[in-house]
């Protein structure tokens, strides 16, 4: 028996293993450590099947950022609230009404992929290799060939967050400050995973990269930069808030109907812009799930309670 073999057994072994230790385990910290071990395994595996792409997305997101939302979660539900039941307001009705236009066209997007697969097949997308086309499969089949399935996800991830805006969430007492070790790192490490990020997107059309995971490197370095205790101005007005967590699938369906009335299809891009188009989705893509990924794991975990007026 090889090598390969053997470290395939063994990856197949742990997996099943943690799989199980996790469907019977009772503290909650435990299970998310776990499940942060199992999609780092996951990572490995994909590596193991020369998919670098799907590895990379599978040690961001599966394991890097969900592992950081669940443990927050976990602290956020352990600490005793303060305001069980929040009180509406304005901005929560402006997300219910945003979440329920976007529950909307998600609908309708949904009705009229079923009836675009009623009619046949897509068209098969360009071929491999051509200057100045995306050469990267993984990039040509997510924002090309099969763009309708990337534009809902990205809105999936939008309702998600409008989702616990609408909810609310309780106010609990502030956390202790940052040790002095983590903000130093943070110094360091926040601009490394910035420059990263750009690489991944820009890389995306032709290499390993791409929007998913240049977001989930970008948002790691806002959840970093969050924990150690620097604000994000981008991310503090409401208002910019909205904005850039609908970017993405705001500018996907803008692209989509636009490039309709020139070819006749939703998201059928012109052969002359089709890179372009695709580039400015990932750029808006990256930028809005970033933001969400950051929303989220401000929303989910605990808070300052806000300073009661003279």
């Amino acid at each position: 028996m090889s090598l390969g073999w053997a470290l395939d057994g063994l990856l197949a072994g742990l997996l099943l293993w943690l799989a199980w230790r996790l469907l019977r385990v009772d503290d909650l910290f435990q299970a998310g450590v776990q499940f942060i071990v199992f999609g780092l395994l996951l990572a490995v595996v994909w590596l193991r099947l020369d998919a670098p792409d799907l590895a990379l997305a599978e040690a961001a997101i599966g394991a890097g950022v969900t592992g950081a939302l669940y443990l927050n979660t976990l602290a956020g539900m352990e600490a005793h609230p303060a305001d069980p039941e929040p009180a509406a307001d304005r901005w929560t009705a402006a997300s219910l009404w945003l979440a329920g236009l976007l529950a909307a066209l998600l609908g309708a997007l949904m009705v009229a992929l079923v009836a675009r697969l009623l009619q046949g097949p897509p068209p098969e997308p360009p071929a491999l290799g051509e200057a100045g086309k995306i050469t990267n499969p993984v990039t040509r089949v997510l924002l090309d060939a099969r763009s309708y399935d990337t534009l809902l996800e990205t809105a999936v991830l939008v309702e998600a967050l409008m989702g616990i805006w609408i909810l609310g969430r309780p106010l609990i007492a502030a956390s202790t400050p940052a040790p002095y070790v983590l903000r130093g790192l943070v110094r360091v490490l926040a601009p490394v995973m910035v420059v990263v990020a750009g690489a991944l997107l820009w890389n995306g059309s032709s290499e390993t990269g791409g929007a998913f995971q240049a977001a989930a490197v970008l948002a790691a370095a806002g959840i970093l930069l969050r924990l150690a205790g620097h604000p994000l101005p981008l991310l503090a007005p409401p208002r910019q808030r909205a904005a850039l967590a609908t970017l993405g699938t705001l500018l996907f369906l803008a692209v989509g109907l636009g490039v309709m009335a020139r070819t006749g299809g939703f998201l059928d891009y012109p052969e002359a812009l089709r890179y372009a188009l695709v580039v400015t989705i990932e750029t808006a893509a990256t930028l809005s799930i970033a933001a969400v990924l950051v929303l989220l794991f401000e929303a989910t975990g605990p808070r300052p309670r806000p300073e009661a007026p003279p």
